[in-house]
């Protein structure tokens, strides 16, 4: 359950509209760009006469990794933008954990932010290994070192791959975008007296539920439930970019299909904390990720961080012979039968279903390439290919 990291905004995805936009700030007049995708002026806050509000250059929906890097990056480079994210708090769930090279090239260009990613992660060696056992304290069936020297020794890259969870790169992100002036409203009540979106904002709580696309701009109307009642907003912009996830509403809104794979495993993802446990394998056998078979339990422990003892545990799930709530009550069991032997300090952090999929959106652009789909959004991996 390697879960990686490449940053949309310059990687897989970025060689379409989104690489045009960070391009587009940079340079003025006629760009010609793949997808038949041309435009003529630099963008730039258009003022409207008539008493309306000002159309924003670009609206982000989704303050995921990729949302957040690329707000970051437009404001760098002059590009007003403002962000929309339907959860009223950022998930302490862990998620993806791997970074590889471009994304900490990208990173390197965001005032210091691959260096803060490396001097924050776990020494390499707690991280390098997989390894394959009947139990976390039980025989050893194999194990690999999926690190290769070039990663680290500046061989193909002047950055190395990292390993840190998502949530904290989130956290560091948005120190970066209020260092840029941005402000992060989560107050309800600000939120419901405020009509409007304005530039450098990242509004939580707020949830795309309509798009209406024009020859000039895009108009989304979003939702917030706040107060005991919900208010709505509508947010014009030259172009919208749909960052908000494998479940995106900006896709399905545009009718967007996914092509390939579907639901090729469900599985149970278990958030906890046990130093106990850290520390124990720190000691005897330091590793990122454990895949763990006996004839009691199976699992994928993904160590985030073992100074912290903080990991998370993905558990096969078959629904409907098998309800969430049976594993509920019987996570700590689970978990004891998976490192062999009892702990007496887990803390149960999280447990929540997910499906596993790959499937990439037949199209990243709609409405005349003023609407674009990045990260998940755009692709559904499986997590040793996950791309943000």
């Amino acid at each position: 359950m390697a879960q990686s990291t490449s940053l949309l905004v310059l990687g897989t995805v970025g060689r379409n509209s989104l690489w045009n936009i960070y391009l587009k700030s940079t340079r003025l007049g006629s760009l010609s760009f793949r997808y038949k995708y041309t435009q003529q002026r630099a963008l730039s806050n258009s003022h409207p006469t008539n008493g309306e509000d000002p159309i924003l250059p670009v609206l982000i929906i989704g303050a995921g990794p990729v949302g957040l890097a690329l707000s970051v990056l437009l404001t760098k480079l002059g590009v007003k933008c403002a962000v929309l994210e339907k959860n009223k708090d950022f998930s302490r769930h862990p998620q993806a954990h791997f970074i590889n090279n471009r994304s900490m090239e990208v990173f390197r260009k965001m005032d210091g932010l691959a260096e803060e990613v490396l001097r924050s992660q776990p020494p390499v060696e707690f991280w390098q290994k997989f390894i394959y056992c009947t139990s976390l304290t039980g025989s050893i069936i194999g194990s690999v070192d999926h690190m290769r020297s070039e990663d680290f020794d500046h061989v193909v890259s002047p950055v190395s791959v990292a390993h840190f969870s998502q949530y904290k790169l989130t956290r560091l992100m948005c120190e970066q975008l209020k260092e840029l002036g941005f402000h992060i409203e989560n107050n309800e009540r600000r939120i419901m007296h405020d009509d409007f979106v304005s530039e450098r904002q990242l509004q939580m709580g707020h949830e795309c539920i309509a798009i209406q696309p024009s020859n000039d701009f895009v108009t989304v109307k979003a939702s917030f439930h706040g107060e005991g009642k919900s208010t709505q907003k509508n947010i014009r912009c030259q172009f919208l970019v749909g960052t908000d996830g494998a479940g995106s509403t900006v896709r399905k809104l545009m009718g967007i299909d996914m092509k390939g794979e579907k639901d090729l495993q469900k599985l149970i993802s278990v958030h906890f904390i046990s130093q106990e446990l850290g520390q124990y394998l720190i000691n005897e056998r330091p590793g990122m990720l454990f895949f763990i078979f006996n004839e009691k339990a199976i699992g994928v422990l993904v160590a985030h961080d073992l100074r912290e003892g903080e990991f998370v545990l993905q558990i096969p799930f078959y629904p409907p012979q098998q309800r969430l709530e049976d594993f509920s009550s019987k996570i700590f069991e689970i978990i004891c039968k998976l490192v062999g032997q009892e702990l007496a300090d887990i803390n149960v952090v999280d447990i929540k279903p997910w499906v596993m999929h790959a499937e990439v959106a037949e199209n990243f652009l709609s409405c005349g390439n003023r609407v674009i789909l990045a990260g998940d959004a755009a692709h559904r991996f499986p997590p040793c290919r996950r791309v943000w």
